[in-house]
């Protein structure tokens, strides 16, 4: 139980950081089932009125237009732990 509190805890510091050094309203966790389908499962906000926690489905648009940039950036994001 200890162990789950905590691993919460750090996710929602570390999205809350990465919210706030973005200056973004939102940053959300997204649990993919297959691919372009799935739940949002974690939100970090600065105001409840952004909410999308549980939101579920495909992004057509997302899917259509930019899975090959999301896949470049990811890749080039992969690469650079490798060196």
């Amino acid at each position: 139980m200890t162990t789950k509190i905590q691993r919460d805890a750090l996710v929602r510091e570390t999205t809350q950081k990465l919210r706030e050094s973005l200056e973004v309203n939102r940053v959300v966790l997204y649990y993919f089932y297959d691919e372009w389908h799935g739940q949002v499962t974690f939100e970090s906000l600065s105001d409840d009125k952004f909410s999308i926690l549980g939101s579920t489905g495909s992004d057509e648009c997302l899917a259509l237009h930019k899975c090959g940039m999301i896949s470049l950036n990811f890749q080039r994001f992969l690469n650079g732990f490798k060196r």
